[in-house]
């Protein structure tokens, strides 16, 4: 079996509404829109933590920012 082919899209501190292809006016993601208009809408998000430091503590050791003290 071949491993699949994964495209890990990290967009620091984005929510919804600041795409262009939800409703925002500027253009401040002019690269994920264009893939909505190729037709990759991204409908589903996850986040470990909702806040930028914890977050990044997460993706960086592989453990909840609980774990490593980071708060």
């Amino acid at each position: 079996m071949t491993q699949p082919n994964i495209i890990f899209y990290f967009s620091d501190q984005q929510r919804w509404d600041t795409m262009g292809c939800y409703g925002q006016k500027l253009p401040v993601t002019p690269n994920l829109d264009a893939l909505a208009r190729e037709g990759t809408l991204f409908e589903s998000a996850f986040t470990c933590q909702p806040v930028c430091g914890p977050a990044r503590a997460c993706l960086q050791s592989g453990m909840y920012a609980t774990e490593v003290n980071c708060h």
